[in-house]
Formats: C-alpha cells, structure tokens, sequence
C-alpha cells in the first residue's frame, strides 16, 4: 500500500460516496428545504457549531483539509458525505480506543452529534433561522498573552513538490544563554494548506556542530530528515498537528531548556495533490517561559521508551513486538506519544503495577499521517510507584499488500528493523513524566538503586534515562574514562562503531548495540563494585565499597 495522506483519503472517499449517493444526494443547485412545520436540527440552529467545534479547524479556506465546511451551502451539498464519514469514524481524526485512560481534548463525536448530522442529512438539510446560532465552546488556538519568544528558521524553505510528503529538519536560529523553563508552546503554520504536522526538538550544546553539518550539507534551508531530527537526544519539547490544541501546563510544571541550547523544527509538508510551484513557507513558534531565575515545581521530563531490536519478518501482516521499560518513582504521568512508521497497524502502551495493569493509550488502527502527543486531563494524572513498569506493545502488517508503490512498482516485503528511513520502522513511546524539581540535586539520583538489578545494557540505559536525559548526558564522559584501564578493547570497540552512524538513538540501540552489550557486561562489575565511583560522583551515582 502506498503511503496514504489525508488529503489522498478524503478524495477517495468523496469519489466513492458521490458515486453511490447520487440518488439521493441534493443538487447543488437545489433551493434548501424552508418548511416552517419541518421539524428536527438546522444548519444554524446545531449543525453550524458542530462543524466549528469539531471540523472547521482543518476543513476551513487556506488551511490543510481539501475542502472549506464554513458555510451553509457547501455544507448542505456534502452533507451525506460529512455524516457518512463521521459515522465511520473516518472524520474527525482521532486514533485512540475509548477503553483505556481518559484523555484530554478528544476529537470524537457523541452519538448525539452523528444522530444530529444523519437527521439533518435525512430531513433535507433545513437552514433555519441564523439567529438560533449559539457559538461552541471550543478551546483556546494558543496559550494566554503574547509569546515570551518568538521563532522562525530565519529563511524561507520552498516544499518540494516531487515528493508526496517532505520531511525537513529546519534549524532554528537562537541560542538560550541560560536554563530557560518552558510552560507552552505553540506552532503557527504559515502554509497551512502544505503543513501536516510539526514537531520540536531540543538539541544540546555538544550536538549543535553536527546539526550545523548537516545544515549545511543540502541546499536550501535545513536538512531531509524522517522519524527524528537525526541529531540530538531525540527529546520533544511540543508540536503541532492540525486540530490539536496547544499544551499548557500549570503553574508549577515546566519543561527546562538546558542553557547553551537550539531546537531544531521538523516539518512534514503533505504536497501530494498541491498544484503548480509550492509557495515558500516561514512556519513561526512562540514559548511561554517562567520569569528568568524562576524555578518550577515540578521538571517535566519527555522520557523515550525505543524498542530499537524490532524484527519484522517479511509477509507477516500481523506481527506483534513487545518490551518493557522501567518507569522513575514519585513522578506523574501527563501525556504519552506513541510513534511508529508506515508498516504499523497497532500500538498500545500499558503501566504494570505488580499484578495489575492500567491502559495509557491504545491505537487499533495506527495511520502514521494522524500521530500526535496524547494529554491525560489535569485532575486525573497518573502518579507513578516504585517497580512500575511500561509496556510497549506495537503490531505491523509486512504483507505484499501492505508495500510502498516506487516509480509505479509496488515493493517487494523485506525484512524490517529499527531505523530513520521510510522503509524502516520504529516502535516507540514518549511518557511526558512531571518530577518534582531540586535545583542543587545530582542529575542521576535515583538511578543507583534501579541499575544494580540490571542484566543487559537496555536496562542499564533505561534506568539512566528514567532518570533524565541530562543522566544520560552526564554519564558519556565517566564511563569511558572508567571503562579506558580496565574494558580498553570493548570501549575501542564501541567508540569505532559510533563513528560510523549519526543518530545517537540509532546507535546506541540498534548499530552498535552488540558493542554496547559487550561493553556495558565487560564494566558492569566495575560499576557495581565502586571502582568507578570516582568517576560517576560528578553524576550522582555510588555502588558498593570502593577497593
């Protein structure tokens, strides 16, 4: 199957409903039903504040959706189509079951609007009186008062229209002088009729070169990019999708911006059924920040659970890869984001809690062109406990069917692992987990107690990383120097595979994963020994006695 976009989709479906309703359809030319003894919903009187709420978001003139469902008459002549595609689920746009932890700002509709959209359809598309309008409650497009920051790549980029989608990483231009805490963010499309979704990364001082290597290396602004900025943690500081709604934490959360770093914006420009030369586009992000030497309560972390050993055989169209990952204790749990390729049909994340298990968000039909950060309702966060575990459950379909069309041939099924390109995959959650802030406390407390009951080098990472990605930071430079006398031939190892990859995600977890396992099971004695403690104090980490 070809990688399908929305706009593909909807055209289809609008072919295929035209065809089947013609019978029954209105004409557009036909004058609306006016029968003052009709009875049932009208456009102004429900079905207007229903396509506002829920559907002119995206479905409005200049913005991504094919068609504009902003007035009566367009309205009326696809009312069948609207009400159909509702019914179906296909519209609005919303993954997620409804039978695992309740989630903010859902996009679903109640039976009683899809009861409202097929009764009005049915009864001739009444207009009614525009003064029964009463205006929805719809959430705010953006965070209260004017943006603390305000910024754009510092040059236009132009999609390239010979590609169905655009992946571009676009560097923006600014440097934060000092740790910066991150209350929102918000992404102000400028092409919106191109730009299906954005996302934010951090990228870190030490990181910052190769960003800039890879910059410069392609012409034009930025740089191609799919599935991660290539550089960097990979830590997702906010986004944006079409229908979303911006993420406001309270007062005492804050996601911090280590001092010395930039963000890096992807784009995914869907140009697929975009006539003629693409305009140029200067998408915008504005940050709402605490007051400079303002400390929060709470430290939002955005910890990465990567199954990067996935294994998908080819003609399998129903394979299941599953992994746990350890999850830090005395945090809270405030959104997750699942994330997986073309190849993924399912995915699902749970929290075990010794003998029970609690559902955070469960995907039955995964559409990669639909991903988004999912946000648990303020008063119902899930406070974690010490041995909870996550489990990472992800289901792909390598069926013959289920290929990519290249240059009019449909592919071949081959085997499939964990990688950036579009013929890769991934199996990956993000938790955005809230841990109380203490601003003199060594970066990995905490993680000490967790490694000594590792047994291979995933759980070590996982233990680092529950602890903070500024733990895993921390930790590169003490390890080699303690790893340098006593595991001299698996630290040269390792260091000459890094040297042959660029995404340190990647390499860590699925390049050079068999160096790092002979690595970490050649230091683990010396760790837990406390022979490296000398070296790993710096980061808060302490094992046995000392010889």
């Amino acid at each position: 199957m070809n990688q399908k976009t929305h706009a593909l989709s909807v055209v289809i479906v609008l072919i295929a409903m035209l065809s089947t309703l013609t019978s029954c359809t209105k004409s557009s030319t036909e004058e609306p039903t006016t029968d003052a003894t009709a009875t049932g919903p009208t456009y102004h009187g429900a079905i207007r504040a229903l396509m506002e709420k829920n559907c002119t978001t995206c479905h409005q003139e200049g913005s991504i959706g094919p068609f504009a469902l902003t007035s009566y008459e367009v309205v009326r002549d696809m009312a069948n189509l609207v009400s159909a595609s509702a019914s179906a689920g296909r519209m609005p746009p919303w993954m997620p079951a409804d039978d695992c932890y309740p989630l903010a700002d859902h996009r679903g509709l109640s039976d009683e609007d899809l009861n409202a959209l097929a009764t009005w359809a049915e009864n001739g598309t009444l207009e009614g009186n525009p003064d029964d309008y009463v205006a929805p409650d719809i959430s705010p497009t953006a965070p209260t008062g004017e943006p603390d920051l305000m910024l754009d790549a510092g040059v236009d980029y132009t999609p390239d229209v010979n590609k169905p989608d655009d992946y571009r990483c676009l560097p923006l231009p600014y440097t934060f002088e000092e740790d910066t805490f991150l209350t929102s963010s918000w992404v102000f499309p400028d092409q919106a009729e191109l730009v299906h979704h954005v996302l934010l990364y951090l990228v870190p001082d030490y990181d910052i070169a190769a960003m800039e290597q890879l910059d410069a290396a392609e012409e034009g602004a930025g740089y191609t990019c799919f599935g991660s900025p290539i550089v960097g943690t990979g830590e997702t500081l906010g986004g944006w999708v079409p229908g979303s709604v911006p993420k406001v934490f309270p007062d005492n959360m804050a996601i911090r911006i280590p001092a010395g770093s930039r963000i890096v914006m992807q784009m995914h420009f869907n140009v697929l059924n975009f006539e003629g030369p693409a305009p140029a586009d200067r998408t915008q992000v504005g940050f709402w920040t605490l007051p400079s030497g303002t400390t929060p309560e709470y430290l939002v972390e955005i910890l990465p659970y990567p199954h990067l050993g996935i294994s998908i055989p080819p003609h399998e169209a129903s394979w299941e890869e599953v992994r746990d990952f350890p999850v830090p204790a005395g945090g809270r749990i405030i959104a997750v984001t699942p994330h997986m390729h073309t190849l993924g049909s399912e995915i699902r994340i749970d929290l075990l809690r010794g003998d029970q298990s609690h559902c955070l968000v469960n995907i039955p039909d995964w559409d990669f062109n639909w991903q988004q950060a999912y946000s648990f309702p303020d008063d119902s966060y899930l406070d974690t406990e010490l041995n909870d575990v996550v489990r990472l459950s992800c289901t792909y379909d390598n069926s013959v069917e289920n290929q990519p069309v290249v240059n009019g041939e449909q592919q071949e099924p081959k085997l499939v692992s964990w990688g950036d390109g579009t013929r890769d995959e991934m199996c990956l959650a993000y938790l955005a987990v809230a841990l109380p802030f203490y601003e003199d406390l060594a970066v990995c407390t905490g993680a000490d107690s967790c490694i000594v009951s590792c047994e291979d080098s995933t759980c070590f990472l996982g233990c680092v990383i529950n602890s903070g990605l500024d733990c895993a930071q921390c930790l590169t430079l003490p390890m080699a120097t303690c790893a340098a006398p006593v595991c001299p031939t698996e630290l040269g190892e390792l260091s000459a595979c890094f040297a042959t990859c660029d995404n340190p995600q990647t390499c860590v977890f699925a390049t050079c994963s068999e160096e790092y396992e002979g690595f970490y099971q050649c230091m683990k004695p010396y760790i837990l020994d406390g022979t490296c403690n000398s070296d790993l104090e710096s980061c808060g980490l302490a094992f046995g006695d000392e010889p």
